[in-house]
């Protein structure tokens, strides 16, 4: 199938208008937008849209700090026991001291 001149001239047009089209829809969609945001329900929609990111984030931190709390108890139960047995330990080493001292002033 050939086409002719005159065929693809008419082609071309065809084309080129319908680009032309959405070139002209797409700049209208941009002004739009940019009316949009500009106008105070478009302010009000982005102020929206942070405070439900912030609320996002305020949960995510609140969560963190759950955990934080959970790894902090357990460290310090840790470290409770810990010094339980080292105080346990120090009074045994002082008692045995105490009664060797003490044997030998005896004798």
């Amino acid at each position: 199938m050939s086409f002719t001149n005159d065929d693809k001239k008419a082609i071309k047009d065809i084309l080129h208008e319908t680009i032309m089209e959405d070139h002209k829809l797409f700049d209208d969609l941009l002004k739009n937008v940019k009316k949009f945001r500009e106008s105070p329900e478009g302010r009000l929609a982005i102020v929206e849209t942070k405070v439900d990111e912030l609320k996002d984030d305020i949960d995510e931190l609140r969560d963190d700090m759950k955990e934080f709390r959970k790894e902090l108890k357990s460290d310090i139960k840790e470290n409770r026991n810990l010094m339980i047995w080292m105080f346990g330990i120090m009074m045994t080493i002082y008692g045995g001291l105490i009664v060797f001292l003490i044997s030998r002033f005896i004798k």
